[in-house]
C-alpha cells in the first residue's frame, strides 16, 4: 500500500534528542515514569494487554519512530513483538482547527511510511490530560470500530450511516482525512481505516487537583518496593519521573534489569522480586474476553452501534463510580456492557462477573479460583494502574447463589478505597421493586451513584439500522408483519430468526414461547430428547438452581448449544444462556401444569430468577382461553392465604404487558368487572404504583430541563402498559360506575 503522494514527510529530518526532547515538561515525565512502573512491576502496558514489557525507549525520532516521546517494546503470549508509540500531548481538542492534533495525524502518517500493515501488534497512541467519558466517546467509538469491524467499506459505511454514526464522529474522520492530504500523504478510506484501527487515546489526570492518576501510581510503587520501603512511595514517584526527564534529553531507554540497578545502586531503594500475579492477570483477561463475546449478540449477522445509549452511559459515568444499566427483558443491556468491556479490554484488562462466572464464597474463594496473591484492594489497584478500573456486573438481579453474592460483595467494597475505580451493573427495570438492592447501600453510597441508565425497545433509528445491515431481516421488520409488535425487542428478534416454519402467525411472546417450547428449539429430529432436556432444566430453575446435570446424548446437548438456548458450564453441567430462555422454560413448563404453582416459595418475596416467568405463565393463562376465567384462578393460586404479595401483582400485570393487552383486556372484561370492578380497581392501583417513575429523574436521564420545577412525588409511565390500560378505560368509561 501507497501511503504517501510526494516526498515531504519523507524527507523530514529527525531533531536531536536533546533539542527536541521534553526539556522538564512533567507531565510527559509522568507518563513516561507510568511505563516505566509498568516495567517494574512486570504488568501489562497500558494500550497494550496481553504484552509482557521489556523495554522504555524515550525520543526515538532519529530512529524512525515519529511517535517518540515514549516507545515500548514486549512481546506477546505467543512469543511475538509488540511496539507501541506514544506521543504525550498535555491538551489536544481532535477538532479542525487544532494544530497539536494535525500534527499527531501528520507524524502518524509518517510512521505508516513503513509500517507493516498485516502486524497488529504495532501500535500509536496519544496520552493526553483526562476530561471526560462524554467528550471522548464519540472519538473512542470510531477507533473501536475501527479495530472491529474487517473492512474499510464497512467502516465508513457505519460511520455515514444515518442514526448510527453520529456528527462528532464523521467531523472527526473528516479531520483525519484532511489532515493526511494536507501532509501529503494518501487519505482514502482504505488509509483513514488502516491508521485509526491502531491508535489509542490514553488519558491520565496528573494535572487535576487530588490526581487519581498520581494515587494509583504512588499505591503501585509502595507494590513494588519492599514493605520497610513504602513510606517512600512518593519520593521512588519522583525518582522516576525526573530519571524519564533526564533520560529522554539523551534519548535514552530502560530494561527491568538496567532500571532496577540504577533505582538500587544510585538511588537506593529496595525492590521486591519477581511479580507476583501475572499468570492470575492473563487468567482474568482471557476469561474476560470470553465473557464480552458472550455478552455481544449479532441480529441476522448485524450488529447493533448502540451510538445514542452508549453515549448517555458515558454520560452518566461522569457522575458517580457506580451506574446501573436498566431495561425490559431481551432490550440488550447485556450486550451494552459487552461493548464496554471490549473498549476496555483494547487498553488494559477487564473484570467481567456473572451469575454463571462467578466463584461463590467470597474474596478467599475468588483469589483462590484465580491463583492471586494480596489483598483485593492491591489486586484492584492493580488493575487500576494499568487503566482496568471498572468491575462490569452483569444481571445484578440474577444472583441467587449467597456465595456468589458475597464475592460480589466483597469487591464491590474493595473498590471503594480504589481510586477512580467504578462500578457497572446490569439489571431489571423492576429491579429492587420488591426487595432493595442486594449491595451494601452505604458502599454504593461512598462510591457515588450515577444517574441510572434505562434501555428501552428498538427505536426507529435502530429498526432502519439493521434493515439495512441485514436484509434478511427486512421481511420481520416491516410495519405489516404479524410478528411486528415482538420483533421490537433484540433478544425476541433474535429468536424469531430461529423459528422452525412461518412466522405469520406469531403476534406475541407467548406465542414465539410456545413454538420454541413445542419443537425443542429445533427441527423434528431429535424434539423429544431436546424437549425432555428443555424441562429438566427448566424444573430445576423453578427450585432455585441455575443448571442441570445432564445424561442426554451428546447430540442433543450440541444441538441446544449450537442454538444458543444453553450453554456448558461444566462437564455435563449445562444452564440457559439467556435470562430470558430461563424466563420462557419457566413459563412453559407452568402451562403444561400449573398444579407446579403450589410448588414455589410463595410465602417469600417473588426471587428475579421466577417472577417474569410466573407473569408470563399468567399470559399463558390469559391467551390460550377464551374468557379471563383462567386467570382469575391463576390469580387465586399465586396469592393463598400467607403468600407473598408480589407473586399476585406480577400476575395481575401480565395483561398489561402483552403484545396483545387490548384484545385480552376485552376477553377478560367480565372478570374484571365482576364484583363492582373489584378487580379492575387493584388492577389500575397496581399500574400506578409498580409502572411509573419519578418525573424528575425521567427528565434527568433525556437531558430535559424546564422552565418550571417538577413537584416532589410527581410520577410519570415508565412503559406502554399504563397507557394501554387508560385508553381501554376510555372505550369503557360509559359502564364504570367506580368513578
Amino acid at each position: 500500500m501507497v501511503f504517501m503522494t510526494d516526498h515531504s514527510l519523507k524527507d523530514t529530518q529527525a531533531a536531536n534528542p536533546s533539542a527536541s526532547g521534553p526539556a522538564g515538561a512533567l507531565f510527559e515525565g509522568q507518563v513516561g515514569a507510568h511505563y516505566l512502573l509498568t516495567l517494574l512491576a512486570e504488568s501489562d502496558p497500558r494500550g497494550l494487554p496481553g504484552v509482557t514489557a521489556e523495554r522504555v525507549e524515550l525520543q526515538r525520532a532519529g530512529e524512525g519512530h515519529p511517535l517518540d516521546d515514549v516507545i515500548v517494546r514486549g512481546t506477546t503470549r505467543t512469543g511475538l513483538p509488540a511496539v507501541l508509540e506514544v506521543q504525550v500531548k498535555r491538551t489536544i481538542r481532535f477538532a479542525p482547527a487544532d494544530s497539536v492534533f494535525r500534527d499527531v495525524v501528520e507524524q502518524l502518517a509518517r510512521a505508516f511510511l513503513t509500517l507493516d500493515v498485516s502486524n497488529l501488534h504495532h501500535q500509536f497512541a496519544v496520552a493526553t490530560e483526562r476530561t471526560s467519558f462524554k467528550i471522548t466517546g464519540p472519538y473512542q467509538d470510531v477507533l473501536r470500530w475501527a479495530r472491529e469491524l474487517s473492512s474499510a467499506d464497512t467502516f465508513i459505511e457505519r460511520i455515514n450511516r444515518k442514526n448510527v454514526g453520529n456528527d462528532d464522529m464523521r467531523a472527526f474522520i473528516a479531520t483525519v482525512r484532511g489532515h493526511l492530504g494536507a501532509c501529503g500523504c494518501t487519505n482514502d478510506d482504505m488509509t483513514v481505516w488502516q491508521i485509526l484501527r491502531r491508535f489509542q487515546i490514553l488519558t491520565f489526570d496528573y494535572d487535576a487537583p487530588g490526581s487519581q492518576s498520581l494515587e494509583l501510581a504512588t499505591e503501585r510503587c509502595r507494590d513494588v518496593l519492599e514493605p520497610d520501603e513504602a513510606p517512600r512511595a512518593s519520593a521512588f514517584w519522583k525518582v522516576l519521573t525526573e530519571s524519564v526527564i533526564r533520560s529522554a534529553a539523551s534519548g535514552g531507554e530502560f530494561d527491568r534489569v538496567k532500571l532496577v540497578t540504577e533505582l538500587a545502586c544510585v538511588d537506593g531503594f529496595r525492590l521486591r522480586g519477581t511479580r507476583r500475579n501475572r499468570a492470575p492477570r492473563q487468567t482474568l483477561q482471557n476469561s474476560s474476553a470470553l465473557a464480552a463475546e458472550a455478552l455481544r449478540r449479532d441480529i441476522g449477522g448485524a450488529t447493533l452501534a448502540r451510538t445514542a445509549q452508549l453515549d448517555i452511559v458515558r454520560g452518566s459515568r461522569d457522575h458517580g463510580r457506580y451506574l446501573e444499566i436498566r431495561g425490559g427483558p431481551g432490550v440488550g443491556k447485556s450486550g451494552i456492557l459487552g461493548m464496554l468491556v471490549k473498549e476496555m479490554l483494547t487498553e488494559a484488562s477487564a473484570m467481567v462477573l456473572t451469575p454463571e462466572r462467578t466463584p461463590s464464597g467470597g474474596w478467599l474463594v475468588f483469589k483462590a479460583a484465580l491463583g492471586l496473591e494480596g489483598s483485593p484492594q492491591e489486586f484492584l489497584s492493580d488493575l487500576a494502574s494499568d487503566g482496568g478500573a471498572v468491575l462490569f456486573i452483569d444481571s445484578l438481579d440474577f444472583f441467587q447463589d449467597s456465595g456468589k453474592k458475597a464475592t460480589v460483595i466483597d469487591l464491590v467494597r474493595s473498590a471503594v478505597d480504589v481510586p477512580s475505580f467504578q462500578v457497572i451493573v446490569t439489571a431489571r427495570t423492576d429491579f429492587d421493586k420488591e426487595e432493595p438492592n442486594w449491595l451494601p447501600a452505604e458502599t454504593l453510597e461512598r462510591l457515588g451513584r450515577a444517574p441510572p441508565i434505562t434501555i428501552g425497545e428498538l427505536g426507529p433509528e435502530e429498526l432502519e439500522e439493521l434493515r439495512k445491515a441485514a436484509p434478511s431481516l427486512r421481511a420481520l421488520l416491516s410495519d405489516d408483519h404479524p410478528a411486528r409488535s415482538i420483533s421490537q425487542n433484540l433478544f425476541r428478534l433474535s429468536r424469531l430468526l430461529e423459528v422452525q416454519g412461518s412466522t405469520q402467525e406469531l403476534r406475541s411472546e407467548v406465542d414465539l414461547i410456545e413454538r420454541w417450547w413445542k419443537t425443542g428449539d429445533g427441527v423434528s429430529e431429535g424434539r423429544r430428547d431436546r424437549a425432555r432436556l428443555l424441562a429438566d432444566l427448566s424444573e430445576q430453575t423453578l427450585i432455585g438452581a441455575d443448571h442441570v446435570v445432564t445424561r442426554s446424548l451428546p447430540a442433543t446437548v450440541e444441538s441446544l448449544i449450537a442454538s444458543e438456548t444453553l450453554v456448558e458450564i461444566g462437564l455435563d453441567r449445562v444452564s440457559f444462556r439467556h435470562d430470558v430462555l430461563r424466563e420462557w422454560g419457566v413459563a412453559a413448563i407452568l402451562s403444561d401444569d400449573l398444579s407446579r404453582l403450589d410448588n414455589l416459595p410463595l410465602s417469600q418475596a417473588a426471587a428475579a430468577s421466577l417472577v417474569r416467568g410466573v407473569e408470563l405463565g399468567a399470559r399463558f393463562a390469559l391467551e390460550r382461553a377464551t374468557d379471563g376465567q383462567p386467570w382469575v384462578e391463576y390469580l387465586d393460586r399465586v396469592s393463598v392465604a400467607g403468600s407473598h404479595p408480589s407473586w399476585r401483582r406480577w400476575s395481575l400485570l401480565a395483561i398489561l404487558r402483552s403484545e396483545i393487552a387490548p384484545i385480552l383486556l376485552d376477553r377478560a372484561a367480565t372478570s374484571l368487572f365482576e364484583n363492582e370492578g373489584s378487580l379492575l380497581g387493584e388492577l389500575i392501583r397496581t399500574a400506578k404504583a409498580v409502572e411509573s417513575r419519578p418525573f424528575r429523574e425521567m427528565l434527568a436521564q433525556a437531558g430535559i430541563t424546564l422552565p418550571v420545577s417538577v413537584p416532589e412525588g410527581f410520577y410519570a409511565a415508565a412503559n406502554p402498559s399504563w397507557a394501554t390500560l387508560v385508553y381501554w378505560l376510555l372505550l369503557f368509561c360509559w359502564s364504570l360506575s367506580i368513578f
